[in-house]
Protein backbone atom coordinates (compact mmCIF):
# COMPACT_ATOMS: atom_id res chain seq x y z
CA UNK A 1 0.00 0.00 0.00
CA UNK A 2 1.14 3.34 -1.11
CA UNK A 3 2.41 5.81 1.90
CA UNK A 4 -0.48 8.42 2.76
CA UNK A 5 0.41 11.74 1.86
CA UNK A 6 -0.81 14.20 4.33
CA UNK A 7 -1.73 17.40 3.00
CA UNK A 8 0.03 21.20 4.22
CA UNK A 9 -3.71 21.87 6.06
CA UNK A 10 -3.29 18.26 7.87
CA UNK A 11 0.15 19.39 9.15
CA UNK A 12 -1.40 22.90 9.81
CA UNK A 13 -4.08 21.49 12.52
CA UNK A 14 -2.04 18.92 13.95
CA UNK A 15 0.61 21.28 14.73
CA UNK A 16 -2.39 24.31 15.97
CA UNK A 17 -3.82 20.81 17.63
CA UNK A 18 -0.46 20.01 20.16
CA UNK A 19 0.79 23.33 21.93
CA UNK A 20 3.68 21.01 22.89
CA UNK A 21 5.06 20.45 19.07
CA UNK A 22 4.07 24.08 18.28
CA UNK A 23 6.82 25.05 21.47
CA UNK A 24 8.83 22.27 19.86
CA UNK A 25 9.07 24.29 16.72
CA UNK A 26 9.72 27.79 17.82
CA UNK A 27 12.53 26.46 20.24
CA UNK A 28 14.05 24.88 16.99
CA UNK A 29 13.50 28.27 14.97
CA UNK A 30 15.64 29.50 18.36
CA UNK A 31 18.16 27.77 18.49
CA UNK A 32 19.41 28.07 14.65
CA UNK A 33 18.81 31.63 14.83
CA UNK A 34 20.89 31.43 18.21
CA UNK A 35 24.01 29.59 16.50
CA UNK A 36 26.02 32.15 15.89
CA UNK A 37 25.95 33.99 19.05
CA UNK A 38 26.43 30.26 20.60
CA UNK A 39 29.56 29.95 18.73
CA UNK A 40 31.19 32.66 19.04
CA UNK A 41 30.34 32.80 22.95
CA UNK A 42 30.86 29.19 23.65
CA UNK A 43 34.44 28.84 25.18
CA UNK A 44 33.79 31.41 27.64
CA UNK A 45 35.78 34.37 26.35
CA UNK A 46 36.28 37.19 29.03
CA UNK A 47 34.80 40.11 27.85
CA UNK A 48 37.49 43.33 27.36
CA UNK A 49 36.95 46.40 29.37
CA UNK A 50 38.03 48.31 26.56
CA UNK A 51 38.97 51.98 27.17
CA UNK A 52 37.97 54.09 24.76
CA UNK A 53 41.44 56.99 24.70
CA UNK A 54 42.81 58.08 21.67
CA UNK A 55 46.32 56.73 21.06
CA UNK A 56 49.59 58.39 20.62
CA UNK A 57 51.43 59.24 17.58
CA UNK A 58 54.73 60.92 16.89
CA UNK A 59 54.85 64.72 16.48
CA UNK A 60 55.73 65.88 13.34
CA UNK A 61 56.65 69.54 13.07
CA UNK A 62 57.39 72.33 10.34
CA UNK A 63 60.31 72.80 8.70
CA UNK A 64 59.41 76.40 7.62
CA UNK A 65 56.54 78.84 6.80
CA UNK A 66 54.94 76.77 3.57
CA UNK A 67 54.58 74.02 5.99
CA UNK A 68 51.37 73.36 8.39
CA UNK A 69 50.98 70.80 10.45
CA UNK A 70 48.13 68.44 10.53
CA UNK A 71 46.66 66.25 12.72
CA UNK A 72 44.23 63.27 12.88
CA UNK A 73 41.11 64.35 14.13
CA UNK A 74 39.90 60.86 16.10
CA UNK A 75 35.99 61.94 16.05
CA UNK A 76 35.86 62.50 12.10
CA UNK A 77 37.68 59.61 11.19
CA UNK A 78 37.99 55.50 11.10
CA UNK A 79 39.74 52.55 10.02
CA UNK A 80 37.10 49.89 8.88
CA UNK A 81 37.67 45.93 8.26
CA UNK A 82 35.88 44.13 6.04
CA UNK A 83 36.00 40.01 6.03
CA UNK A 84 34.20 37.28 4.31
CA UNK A 85 32.53 35.04 7.06
CA UNK A 86 31.10 31.77 7.02
CA UNK A 87 28.90 31.23 9.34
CA UNK A 88 26.48 27.56 9.45
CA UNK A 89 26.16 27.56 6.02
CA UNK A 90 25.68 31.20 4.97
CA UNK A 91 28.18 33.74 3.70
CA UNK A 92 27.94 37.21 4.71
CA UNK A 93 30.40 40.44 5.22
CA UNK A 94 31.42 41.13 8.45
CA UNK A 95 32.68 44.57 9.42
CA UNK A 96 34.11 46.16 12.44
CA UNK A 97 35.49 49.68 13.02
CA UNK A 98 37.57 51.58 15.30
CA UNK A 99 37.83 55.32 16.02
CA UNK A 100 41.16 55.42 17.62
CA UNK A 101 43.36 56.83 15.48
CA UNK A 102 46.43 59.68 15.82
CA UNK A 103 49.04 60.69 13.51
CA UNK A 104 50.50 64.17 11.62
CA UNK A 105 50.23 65.24 8.18
CA UNK A 106 52.56 68.31 6.79
CA UNK A 107 51.32 70.12 3.86
CA UNK A 108 54.10 71.99 1.88
CA UNK A 109 51.78 74.97 0.72
CA UNK A 110 54.97 75.92 -1.34
CA UNK A 111 55.81 72.36 -2.96
CA UNK A 112 52.70 69.93 -2.16
CA UNK A 113 54.75 67.17 -3.60
CA UNK A 114 56.94 67.49 -0.47
CA UNK A 115 53.83 66.95 1.62
CA UNK A 116 54.52 63.61 3.71
CA UNK A 117 52.44 62.01 6.62
CA UNK A 118 53.80 60.72 9.85
CA UNK A 119 53.06 56.84 11.45
CA UNK A 120 49.10 56.11 11.96
CA UNK A 121 48.37 54.32 14.90
CA UNK A 122 45.10 53.03 15.18
CA UNK A 123 43.71 51.74 18.40
CA UNK A 124 42.32 47.81 17.26
CA UNK A 125 41.43 46.68 20.81
CA UNK A 126 38.23 49.54 20.23
CA UNK A 127 37.63 47.54 16.48
CA UNK A 128 33.77 47.25 16.87
CA UNK A 129 30.99 45.17 14.82
CA UNK A 130 26.97 44.34 15.03
CA UNK A 131 28.30 41.37 17.30
CA UNK A 132 30.08 42.14 20.72
CA UNK A 133 30.38 38.49 21.03
CA UNK A 134 32.56 38.43 18.07
CA UNK A 135 34.41 41.28 18.83
CA UNK A 136 35.41 39.61 22.58
CA UNK A 137 36.54 36.53 20.75
CA UNK A 138 38.61 38.09 18.19
CA UNK A 139 40.41 40.90 20.92
CA UNK A 140 41.14 37.65 23.04
CA UNK A 141 42.30 34.89 20.54
CA UNK A 142 43.42 36.39 17.21
CA UNK A 143 44.15 40.42 17.36
CA UNK A 144 44.76 39.67 21.18
CA UNK A 145 44.56 43.11 21.58
CA UNK A 146 44.68 43.48 25.71
CA UNK A 147 48.63 42.85 24.88
CA UNK A 148 49.18 44.59 21.64
CA UNK A 149 46.31 47.00 21.45
CA UNK A 150 48.06 49.74 18.62
CA UNK A 151 48.68 48.85 15.00
CA UNK A 152 50.86 51.54 13.31
CA UNK A 153 51.04 52.22 10.08
CA UNK A 154 54.49 53.53 8.73
CA UNK A 155 53.76 55.64 5.42
CA UNK A 156 56.35 56.29 2.88
CA UNK A 157 56.23 58.88 0.09
CA UNK A 158 52.86 59.60 -1.13
CA UNK A 159 52.95 59.08 -4.84
CA UNK A 160 50.76 61.30 -6.96
CA UNK A 161 50.57 64.51 -4.87
CA UNK A 162 49.96 67.46 -7.26
CA UNK A 163 52.64 70.57 -7.88
CA UNK A 164 49.95 72.97 -6.24
CA UNK A 165 47.03 73.30 -4.18
CA UNK A 166 43.24 73.95 -5.34
CA UNK A 167 40.60 73.83 -3.00
CA UNK A 168 38.57 71.24 -3.12
CA UNK A 169 40.10 68.81 -5.97
CA UNK A 170 39.83 65.02 -5.05
CA UNK A 171 43.39 63.60 -6.06
CA UNK A 172 44.47 60.19 -6.35
CA UNK A 173 47.36 58.72 -4.16
CA UNK A 174 49.61 55.90 -3.36
CA UNK A 175 50.85 55.72 -0.25
CA UNK A 176 53.11 52.74 0.27
CA UNK A 177 54.33 51.72 3.64
CA UNK A 178 54.65 49.42 6.85
CA UNK A 179 51.35 47.84 8.56
CA UNK A 180 52.56 46.57 11.84
CA UNK A 181 50.15 44.65 13.84
CA UNK A 182 51.20 42.36 17.07
CA UNK A 183 54.65 43.20 16.48
CA UNK A 184 54.71 41.50 12.95
CA UNK A 185 55.59 44.12 10.58
CA UNK A 186 54.56 43.77 6.70
CA UNK A 187 54.91 46.01 3.36
CA UNK A 188 51.28 47.27 2.43
CA UNK A 189 49.94 49.98 -0.02
CA UNK A 190 46.62 52.44 0.42
CA UNK A 191 45.38 53.28 -2.75
CA UNK A 192 42.79 56.00 -2.58
CA UNK A 193 42.08 59.64 -3.02
CA UNK A 194 43.03 62.66 -0.98
CA UNK A 195 40.98 66.17 -1.00
CA UNK A 196 42.36 69.55 0.27
CA UNK A 197 39.41 71.91 1.17
CA UNK A 198 39.42 74.81 4.24
CA UNK A 199 42.54 74.23 5.73
CA UNK A 200 41.69 70.24 6.28
CA UNK A 201 42.87 66.91 4.29
CA UNK A 202 40.20 64.45 3.75
CA UNK A 203 42.32 60.84 3.41
CA UNK A 204 40.04 58.11 1.71
CA UNK A 205 42.00 54.93 1.06
CA UNK A 206 41.99 51.31 0.92
CA UNK A 207 44.71 48.00 0.98
CA UNK A 208 44.35 44.49 1.24
CA UNK A 209 46.01 42.41 3.90
CA UNK A 210 46.25 38.39 4.76
CA UNK A 211 45.13 37.86 8.49
CA UNK A 212 47.66 35.46 8.06
CA UNK A 213 50.84 37.31 7.71
CA UNK A 214 50.00 38.85 11.04
CA UNK A 215 49.05 35.64 12.56
CA UNK A 216 45.28 36.92 13.37
CA UNK A 217 43.70 34.48 11.44
CA UNK A 218 42.17 32.86 8.96
CA UNK A 219 39.24 32.71 11.99
CA UNK A 220 38.14 28.92 12.03
CA UNK A 221 35.75 28.22 14.89
CA UNK A 222 34.18 24.83 15.81
CA UNK A 223 33.38 24.59 12.39
CA UNK A 224 30.74 26.82 12.14
CA UNK A 225 32.14 30.03 11.95
CA UNK A 226 35.27 30.48 9.56
CA UNK A 227 36.44 33.06 7.80
CA UNK A 228 38.52 34.06 4.49
CA UNK A 229 42.14 34.91 4.69
CA UNK A 230 41.90 38.20 2.69
CA UNK A 231 40.58 41.62 4.70
CA UNK A 232 40.06 44.86 3.15
CA UNK A 233 41.07 47.83 5.50
CA UNK A 234 39.71 50.85 4.27
CA UNK A 235 41.29 54.27 5.97
CA UNK A 236 39.02 57.26 6.40
CA UNK A 237 40.97 59.97 7.70
CA UNK A 238 40.48 63.89 8.25
CA UNK A 239 43.45 65.55 9.22
CA UNK A 240 42.64 69.50 10.74
CA UNK A 241 44.70 72.07 11.80
CA UNK A 242 45.03 71.75 15.53
CA UNK A 243 45.94 75.78 15.94
CA UNK A 244 42.43 75.82 14.71
CA UNK A 245 40.39 72.62 16.09
CA UNK A 246 40.04 70.93 19.37
CA UNK A 247 41.33 67.32 19.12
CA UNK A 248 39.59 65.13 21.52
CA UNK A 249 41.54 62.80 23.40
CA UNK A 250 38.55 60.01 23.72
CA UNK A 251 36.23 59.06 21.33
CA UNK A 252 32.44 57.14 21.78
CA UNK A 253 32.15 53.91 22.77
CA UNK A 254 29.94 52.12 20.50
CA UNK A 255 26.37 53.46 20.81
CA UNK A 256 26.96 56.23 23.10
CA UNK A 257 26.51 59.87 22.30
CA UNK A 258 25.27 58.84 18.37
CA UNK A 259 21.54 59.76 18.74
CA UNK A 260 20.46 55.88 18.43
CA UNK A 261 16.52 55.73 19.27
CA UNK A 262 16.05 53.06 22.07
CA UNK A 263 15.65 49.60 21.52
CA UNK A 264 12.19 48.25 22.62
CA UNK A 265 11.87 44.94 23.56
CA UNK A 266 8.58 43.33 23.31
CA UNK A 267 6.89 41.35 26.35
CA UNK A 268 5.95 37.64 24.98
CA UNK A 269 6.06 34.00 26.21
CA UNK A 270 8.70 32.76 23.61
CA UNK A 271 11.15 30.39 24.12
CA UNK A 272 14.63 31.99 25.87
CA UNK A 273 17.97 31.69 24.76
CA UNK A 274 19.41 31.59 27.73
CA UNK A 275 16.51 29.31 29.38
CA UNK A 276 15.78 27.18 26.72
CA UNK A 277 18.34 27.57 23.75
CA UNK A 278 21.46 27.64 25.31
CA UNK A 279 20.94 24.23 27.49
CA UNK A 280 20.24 22.52 24.19
CA UNK A 281 22.96 23.90 22.19
CA UNK A 282 25.59 22.98 25.24
CA UNK A 283 24.30 19.72 25.56
CA UNK A 284 23.70 18.42 21.97
CA UNK A 285 26.08 20.97 20.15
CA UNK A 286 29.00 21.84 21.70
CA UNK A 287 30.44 17.86 22.41
CA UNK A 288 31.11 17.47 18.69
CA UNK A 289 31.96 21.33 17.22
CA UNK A 290 34.88 21.48 19.90
CA UNK A 291 38.63 21.84 19.65
CA UNK A 292 39.37 17.71 18.16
Amino acid sequence: MPPTIRPVSHVARTVGSHPWLSGLLLTFVAVLGAASWYVWDELDVPTVDVQYVVPSAPRLRAADDSETVLRVHPGRSSVTYEVEEHLAGTTSTATGTTNGIAGDLVVDTDDPTRSHAGPIVVNVEQLHSDQELRDNRIRHDFLESTEHPLATFEPGAIEGLPAELTEGDEVDVVIPGDLTVKEITAPVELTGTATWADGEVHLLATTEVALSTFDAGPIELVGFVSTSDEVALTFDITFVDPTRVDIPTSVPAPGEDRGEDPVEVAAGGGPSFEADVMPVLAERCASCHGDG
